[in-house]
């Protein structure tokens, strides 16, 4: 009988399932790692792109704070405008009154009565004068 002896033949076998195995394995782990890389430069991207987006919304709340200033500003001139006009107003209406008031006091007001004064306060008008007589 032939005798083989197959034990080099099994032991290079070994060896060469050995090297696929670790080559595979680093092949996988190289994938894996490329995998990991690719996945944190995507997030890496949107987190900037967020930030771009958070940093643009806060330059336009600074810039609506800012307009809302000038608003309040401009409704506080508004105020004082419509409170400056009121007066006016009030005074175009009153002047036409102290002419009436001084032509009705010559026409009620009889011979030989001198007014020395005249004051008003609010609605009511004090008059102030010499008679020539008592009576």
């Amino acid at each position: 009988m032939i005798m083989i002896n197959l034990l080099p033949w099994r032991e290079k076998k070994r060896q060469e399932q050995k090297k696929q195995f670790y080559v595979l394995t680093a092949i996988t782990a190289s994938f894996t790692v490329m995998c990991l890389f690719m996945i944190h430069i995507y997030y890496a991207a949107q987190l900037t792109i967020k930030q771009e987006k958070v940093n643009l919304l806060k330059k336009q709340i600074s810039q609506l704070d800012q307009q809302i200033v000038v608003v309040s500003e401009l409704k506080n001139q508004k105020a004082m405008l419509v409170t400056k006009m009121k007066m006016i107003d009030q005074l175009q209406k009153s002047r036409p009154i102290l002419i009436h008031i001084f032509d009705e006091i010559v026409k009620v007001l009889p011979t030989g009565i001198y007014l020395t004064g005249l004051e008003r306060n609010g609605n009511k008008i004090i008059l102030i004068g010499l008679a020539e007589s008592n009576t």
